[in-house]
């Protein structure tokens, strides 16, 4: 076969391989619907760009790396409700059938606001005792931790905040001197809120209008 012959068939085979490459695999979320206060269905689409089907979509929380879904897909769009998203930010991973993998984090904000209002106790002899004036801060902590808000306690060591968005937050008390020996722990009243401490300021917690904390602040020794 003469080189002017060639030259065509070469041209026309490499177009063909570069038309079949795969694209890298990259994932992708849009939120179509946040939900509200009262609806707890989020309604997510989820999409792979490049890779080779079939495709995993698994859906973490990113506080604790729980699953809250996964979905074995041909498609490389799908949309689905997801019920019971009480955290706001998550992470979306998807496997393609080459086991490779593209990950990216997103946040589900339920339309509202919440309320914290909890009560600061002291534990002596066995007895819970109101803890009466004592400042009480509210930090936002997402990009980096602000303050948002302070109040003090009442007389019935009742504290209270109002219309706070969803996001991540967390509380530190202003102790005094006399009472630095002891240790903040929460007591709960759901399991479905774990709230962990330091000694004198939670650790960071989510807050959505669809979760109720319905927890109680103890200093303890």
């Amino acid at each position: 076969m003469k080189l002017r012959h060639l030259c065509p068939i070469i041209l026309l085979c490499l177009l063909l391989m570069s038309c079949s490459e795969t694209l890298p695999l990259e994932a992708n979320v849009n939120i179509i619907n946040h939900s509200d206060c009262e609806t707890e269905v989020a309604i997510i689409n989820f999409s792979a760009t490049g890779g080779e089907a079939p495709y995993v979509y698994q859906v973490r929380s990113a506080m604790d790396n729980k699953i809250i879904h996964t979905e074995l897909s041909d498609e490389q769009d799908i949309t689905i409700e997801l019920p019971n998203m009480n955290s706001v930010h998550y992470k979306l991973e998807v496997i393609d059938d080459m086991m490779v993998s593209s990950k990216t984090n997103f946040e589900v904000r339920a339309k509202g606001n919440s309320t914290l209002s909890d009560v600061l106790h002291l534990e002596e002899n066995g007895h819970l005792y109101p803890m009466k004036n004592i400042s009480v801060n509210l930090y936002k902590t997402e990009l980096k931790a602000e303050l948002y808000r302070s109040t003090l306690t009442d007389n019935k060591g009742l504290f209270n905040f109002e219309d706070v968005p969803s996001g991540i937050y967390y509380v530190s008390f202003d102790i005094l001197e006399k009472y630095e020996e002891y240790h903040l722990e929460v007591s709960h009243a759901s399991n479905h809120v774990k709230i962990a401490t330091t000694s004198n300021s939670t650790l960071p917690f989510e807050v959505n209008c669809r979760l109720d904390l319905n927890v109680d602040f103890i200093f303890r020794k």
